[in-house]
């Protein structure tokens, strides 16, 4: 009986993670490199991938701060823009806040 509730707990402690706390998880991660050739001039990239959006909501408005907050000068999107087919205009609303200097390639 003990190993039943275990298990359960389990379970439940896995569909909380993964519906209340993992979509809400943004990752932002830094990375500075040296390309010989380029010249001194810094350009700045933001790479954003698997959005998966719903809705505009509350997760996506914090990604577009955090990307506009870096002053890019490209913004590259590369895929899982929506979760479900027929549901364009969150993933477009998020796009459309975007701002790059240069500009925005999806």
């Amino acid at each position: 009986m003990k190993k039943r509730y275990i298990l359960l707990i389990c379970v439940a402690a896995l569909v909380g993670y993964s519906g209340l706390i993992e979509p809400y998880w943004i990752v932002q991660k830094t990375h500075r490199l040296k390309i010989p050739g380029i010249g001194p001039d810094t350009l700045r990239i933001v790479h954003v991938a698997d959005l998966h959006a719903t809705r505009s909501g509350f997760r996506e408005a914090k990604a577009t701060e955090m990307i506009n907050r870096l002053n890019p000068d490209y913004v590259f999107f590369t895929g899982d823009l929506i979760k479900s087919r027929g549901r364009l205009t969150p993933g477009l609303a998020f796009l459309a806040g975007l701002d790059a200097r240069q500009g925005a390639t999806y």
